[in-house]
């Protein structure tokens, strides 16, 4: 699947989302930064006001990120945001379709 037909089947899993009545979109960010630079890009996150949690993790990756942002659009600004920080290497963006 191409990188264009990847964010549309996404954008329509979450216009499926909200028209069920979902007012949020929600999404958690998977962060791998720089050799130990995880404290660094959690606290700059932290800030960022669409993040509503960041966690330093161990494994394959190295901060979590829970994002709640108003439309698809705030959600990828942010997420672009993070991608633009100098010590992130890598992110997986997980859009949440069915909360438990």
């Amino acid at each position: 699947m191409n990188r264009d037909s990847l964010h549309h089947e996404r954008e329509l899993a979450v216009k499926a989302y909200l028209m069920g009545g979902e007012s949020m979109v929600h999404a958690y960010v998977f962060i791998t930064t720089s050799k130990a630079r995880e404290q660094e890009v959690a606290d700059a996150i932290g800030e960022l006001q669409l993040v509503k949690l960041a966690h330093i993790v161990t494994g394959n990756i190295d901060v979590v990120a829970f994002i709640e942002a108003p439309d698809l659009s705030a959600l990828w600004d942010t997420v672009n945001h993070v991608q633009a920080l100098p010590a992130v290497t890598r992110t997986t963006t997980s859009l949440v379709v069915e909360p438990v």
